[in-house]
């Protein structure tokens, strides 16, 4: 009984452990938000939006034009 309470107690440090590795995750993305948007403010023109019409793909914010769309 002793050792299975032990166990119990490992596995719930582990648990947390996990849980506050992920949530310490999250933080890369909001560096790569502020880039993009850095990068979006230093185009000379305006990019456009998500469904928008577009001919090549620097012409999206997400730099992904596909069958004539911005996508993403």
């Amino acid at each position: 009984m002793e050792k299975l309470t032990i166990l119990l107690l490992v596995a719930a440090v582990l648990l947390s452990t996990q849980v506050l590795v992920q949530c310490d995750g999250e933080k890369p993305k909001k560096t790569r938000l502020r880039f993009l948007k850095a990068r979006m403010s230093s185009r000379e023109e305006p990019c456009k939006a998500r469904l928008e019409l577009c001919e090549r793909n620097e012409e999206c914010c997400n730099d992904s034009c596909n069958r004539f769309y911005c996508w993403r």
